[in-house]
């Protein structure tokens, strides 16, 4: 019997797959905690794939926006993955949100 694959992983997986097409993204640790970022952008993006996802408010060094992209919910800061990835405009120069 195999493994079923972690689908929280998948889910960073593919952020960090798209945001390849707008930049060249990499992770930072902090607190034990990997987020993705956008360090020639100043943004990075927190991956919370659980039930409920919270905003994070945070500055990491330079980084002065810190994006939470949850699995489905939507609050203020927070933003559905599937609308994230739908959202970005492949090629352009900065992210964008449309």
């Amino acid at each position: 019997m195999t493994t079923p694959p972690d689908t929280a992983k998948l889910a960073e997986a593919a952020v960090v797959n798209h945001l390849c097409q707008v930049g060249n993204p990499g992770y930072i640790k902090l607190d034990g905690e990997v987020d993705i970022a956008l360090a020639g952008l100043g943004l990075a993006f927190e991956v919370k794939y659980g039930a409920k996802a919270t905003l994070t408010r945070r500055v990491i060094g330079k980084l002065k926006k810190v994006y939470t992209l949850s699995k489905t919910t939507i609050d203020e800061g927070v933003i559905p993955i599937p609308l994230f990835l739908a959202s970005l405009k492949v090629g352009a120069k900065e992210v964008e949100l449309a």
